[in-house]
């Protein structure tokens, strides 16, 4: 178990998010404390360690858990690597710490602080997928990603210079894009 203090929000975000197996899993919540199911590995080490075998799986996965945030009305406004993670028990990946996250609409208190995120000052869903399509970038080309994000996108959409986008990614990347534009925004 991992215990973390919580402010109000953070903890009202948890129960509005009930359970699903992309969530971290709330056990309980005491003296202002959130007591959660403990992970061990987050996504950024798996990469750098090189256990990541299915990267359409972990991106699945961040979809299907964003996808039930924003059903609940609820952006994550701070996705990262570092806050998803992998569950041992079913090896899914999960995604974790919603001191960010708050209703669609409403001020964020820390906006795009990191660089994975969007600068947006309200939550709103775009702010997630923003960081997913970060994150579908980090996977394919690993941990310098981060750092060279705008330079490879550039030299994606150059002329056939520089690096090439191989067939996967651009399977991958239609296929969220499916996902994605299939959901019902209207039912939020």
């Amino acid at each position: 178990m991992y215990r973390k203090k919580a402010t109000p929000s953070e903890i009202e975000i948890y129960r509005r998010l009930g359970k699903h197996g992309n969530i971290a899993e709330l056990l309980e919540v005491k003296n202002g404390e959130i007591h959660l199911k403990k992970y061990h590995v987050n996504l950024y080490d798996a990469v750098i360690q090189n256990i990541v075998s299915d990267i359409k799986q972990v991106l699945q996965d961040v979809s299907n858990g964003i996808k039930h945030m924003h059903k609940c009305g609820i952006a994550h406004n701070d996705l990262s690597p570092y806050n998803i993670m992998l569950d041992d028990d079913n090896g899914k990946w999960v995604i974790i710490d919603f001191d960010s996250a708050s209703l669609f609409g409403t001020s964020q208190h820390k906006p795009g602080l990191s660089p994975w995120c969007k600068y947006s000052p309200t939550s709103e869903p775009d702010n997630d997928l923003y960081s997913i399509s970060k994150l579908a970038l980090f996977l394919a080309l690993g941990p310098s990603a981060l750092d060279s994000f705008y330079g490879v996108v550039g030299k994606w959409c150059d002329k056939g210079e520089g690096v090439q986008m191989p067939d996967w990614y651009k399977d991958m990347i239609k296929h969220n894009h499916t996902l994605w534009t299939q959901y019902d925004w209207s039912k939020r």
